[in-house]
């Protein structure tokens, strides 16, 4: 009861953020309970991970970090950076000291920073050696250590504009190539020119000395180059890979055959008009390197060392130039891709009668538009205009006018002198029309299917601005 004596019911309600509020040392603890490293384990120079410096959950508790003194590791701008590798495994201890208010307290972490891999023990590594120490390596990883590969060059390739070498040396059994890249490159002054020139290494025996790198760039290509993309050594003092030609080798059969395979290049490789090509019949650096060629498209034809190429009259073919190369009993055979654009040529009459524009329309694929226009001409049965959508419909009849088709253009144009006799209901019926636009056979959103013979559309397939014609030609 009330003081008046009125029934009366006492009323609780929760106040929206009038919580128990979280105190300072709970929000400490709940972050040090949730705090965590990306990583603890370090392998290489310049590894790195970010420390945070405040609270996930909440913001006003603050993380600062000290490092125990070391030559390994620092802490700079708000990351772990990894600056020299040991000479073996070491642990540090790492500590994270959270503070809100008066509230504080610390978390240790220890972080294990990986000995630097050893000098390699030998003189000189093979290809096929340097490419196994190669598999274990992650993406960007750089070695500690120098490496030098000798072996024989079937091929090589300099780049003034990147300061950049390639040589292709033969795997140990002669059966393959790799090719080894080095950047800003280091050659003795007075065989520059000899390796400069395209192909200059091609049969000698060649000695590369570098830092190995599995390179991925920043499209995430990745590029198997076993040396340094950079002219930053992984100490980041300035670097110089170096190239020497040690020695005239001998090649094999088998060792020319894959020099002129990895030095075939075929052009173009889009045709966009009928031509002809020359092909090479033999080897550009081995004279005694015959090359036949094969194709498996009727529209790139191969007769002897002549590509001729005709064009598709309705779409985009591929077609597959098999090069097969031979010395003795050594071969290798190398493909090439050619696409060859569809022509586009103009149609060849002034008008088509309905059933052969339906006869053209008959190959087309779900919304495929010409990319020529087209006319037709026919007698009309009926016609609508739909001002709404800025449509005409007008039903043509077949050649042997039993049937009739609708032809419906859209975005119209009409001559301004019988725009009223068009826009009236039936209004070209029993006349002999002429539409005027870009076929297509148009496929609604919902998966409808109508064969209009032009465009629904304000463009034309090249982008401009278009606008189909219909014209009452006679009685």
């Amino acid at each position: 009861m009330s003081p008046t004596g009125e029934a009366y019911t006492p009323a609780i309600t929760a106040v929206e953020g009038e919580e128990n509020p979280t105190t300072d040392a709970e929000k400490v603890a709940a972050e040090k309970e949730a705090l965590t490293l990306e990583k603890t384990v370090f392998e290489a120079v310049d590894e790195f991970i970010a420390l945070p410096a405040k609270g996930t959950t909440y913001e006003d508790v603050a993380i600062a970090w000290t490092l125990e003194e070391n030559a390994y590791t620092a802490i700079e701008e708000g990351q772990l950076v990894i600056k020299a590798l040991p000479a073996e495994d070491t642990e540090l201890t790492l500590t994270a000291a959270l503070s809100c208010g008066e509230a504080s307290d610390t978390a240790d972490f220890t972080v294990t920073v990986k000995a630097a891999a050893a000098e390699p023990p030998k003189e000189f590594y093979t290809v096929d050696e340097i490419l196994e120490i190669m598999a274990s390596y992650g993406d960007n990883e750089v070695s500690t250590v120098e490496y030098t590969v000798k072996g024989v060059a079937t091929s090589s390739s300099y780049k003034s504009n990147y300061s950049s070498y390639t040589v292709w040396l033969q795997s140990d059994d002669g059966s393959t190539e790799k090719a080894f890249e080095l950047y800003s490159v280091g050659m003795d002054a007075s065989i520059t020119e000899d390796y400069t020139a395209a192909n200059a290494l091609a049969g000698k025996t060649v000695t590369c000395k570098g830092y190995l790198q599995k390179y991925v760039n920043s499209s995430g290509t990745t590029y198997e180059m076993p040396f340094l993309k950079a002219t930053l050594s992984p100490t980041g003092e300035a670097y110089t890979p170096a190239i020497k030609a040690v020695e005239e080798t001998e090649f094999t059969d088998i060792q020319k055959v894959h020099a002129e395979k990895n030095a075939l290049t075929v052009s173009p490789a889009v045709y966009t008009e009928a031509s002809e090509a020359t092909l090479p019949l033999t080897g550009s650096i081995y004279s005694d390197v015959s090359i036949s060629w094969t194709s498996d498209s009727i529209y790139a034809v191969v007769s002897g060392n002549t590509l001729t190429v005709t064009l598709p009259e309705t779409e985009d073919v591929t077609a597959t130039l098999t090069a097969t190369l031979q010395l003795n009993d050594a071969s290798a055979t190398k493909d090439f891709t050619l696409t060859i654009k569809a022509a586009a040529a103009e149609p060849p009459k002034a008008f088509y009668t309905v059933d052969e524009i339906l006869e053209i329309m008959a190959a087309f694929a779900d919304n495929e538009v010409s990319t020529v226009e087209y006319t037709v001409k026919g007698v009309a049965t009926s016609s609508s205009y739909k001002s709404n959508y800025s449509s005409y419909t007008v039903w043509l009849q077949s050649d042997d006018g039993s049937t009739a088709k609708a032809f419906e253009l859209y975005s119209v144009g009409m001559d301004a002198s019988i725009t009223e006799d068009y826009t009236a209901a039936n209004a070209l019926a029993g006349k002999t029309v002429t539409c005027k636009g870009y076929l297509q056979k148009y496929v609604n959103s919902s998966g409808t299917t109508y064969e209009m013979p032009f465009l629904k559309a304000t463009l034309s397939p090249t982008g401009e601005a278009y606008t189909p014609t219909i014209t009452a030609v006679e009685q």
